[in-house]
């Protein structure tokens, strides 16, 4: 059980669990746009999110980039553990990235750029230098801007045929009140601390309670988006957006600061790969 454990650990908490939820995200697009699902892409996507989610938990990024010089123990830094999966990552993604488009490959070095730009302090504010995490109310949007533009708009762009603009949008606008309602939780999750550091997010300036609100009312109109454009194959993909959005509810409705890693890293964050998972039971049960 321990060895079971530990490796449990090793694939959330090394955020390997959160790239199979991107790639999971990734599949339920070219499910719901009924396109060819091209597998290098989606794999593409599950390793650079690991790696950007690994680099961004590099101490070093979370440093001021003047201070460097007093940094110790630089080199082992880039011995360690995470430090290996980093190049690891990064060697598969090298291996795969260029069977993909140009385009593709620039959208997605473009993505990557923001999300170390959000940990490292560049951005001049007040005197200050501080990065996209620290400025009030981006914090969030980055994320889901970031999740959905990789997930949904990526494999859509990747297959180049048109496919309805509109149906795509109705998706990449769903999966962007989903994902938002997911890291407004993580927020809550962090509440105490970004209070103490005066980081204004969106709890700390509405409240814990106002802020659940705010994620059930975007998750049911992420519903009410499916409802709209799924009104007439009700029980293949209006069954599983209830089923996802209710149990992401509850799991929001439950958050609180006290609750232990597993609960997010785990559990919410799996909403993403549960929602994909819900919906190809439903289809394969149409078989």
């Amino acid at each position: 059980m321990k060895s079971i454990k530990r490796f449990a650990d090793y694939f959330i908490f090394n955020h390997l669990f959160i790239g199979c939820c991107a790639g999971a995200q990734s599949l339920l697009t070219y499910q719901q746009l009924n396109i060819p699902v091209n597998l290098i892409l989606v794999t593409v996507i599950s390793l650079s999110t690991s790696l950007v989610y690994n680099t961004c938990a590099i101490p070093l990024l979370n440093l001021n980039l003047y201070n460097l010089r007093t940094i110790t123990g630089f080199r082992s830094l880039f011995k360690s553990q995470k430090s290996r999966l980093i190049s690891v990552l990064c060697g598969l993604i090298l291996l795969l990235i260029m069977s993909l488009k140009m385009s593709t490959i620039l959208l997605l070095f473009f993505m990557s750029l923001i999300c170390l730009i959000y940990r490292i302090p560049l951005i001049g504010v007040q005197h200050k230098r501080k990065n996209l995490r620290e400025i009030s109310f981006l914090k969030v949007f980055i994320i889901a801007i970031i999740w959905v533009a990789s997930t949904v708009y990526l494999p859509y762009a990747e297959f180049g045929k048109e496919i309805g603009f509109l149906k795509m949008l109705n998706l990449m606008v769903r999966q962007l009140l989903f994902i938002s309602a997911i890291a407004l939780t993580f927020d809550i999750r962090d509440l105490p601390d970004d209070a103490k550091n005066s980081l204004y997010t969106v709890p700390v300036i509405i409240g814990k309670r106002n802020t659940k609100i705010l994620c059930f009312v975007l998750l049911n109109c992420s519903f009410l988006l499916a409802l709209y454009q799924q009104v007439n194959t009700f029980e293949e993909q209006l069954y599983p957006a209830f089923i996802s959005v209710a149990v992401t509810i509850l799991l929001v409705y439950f958050s609180n600061s006290g609750r232990n890693r597993y609960y997010y890293a785990f559990w919410l964050d799996g909403m993403c790969l549960f929602q994909y998972l819900v919906t190809v039971a439903f289809s394969l049960s149409k078989l």
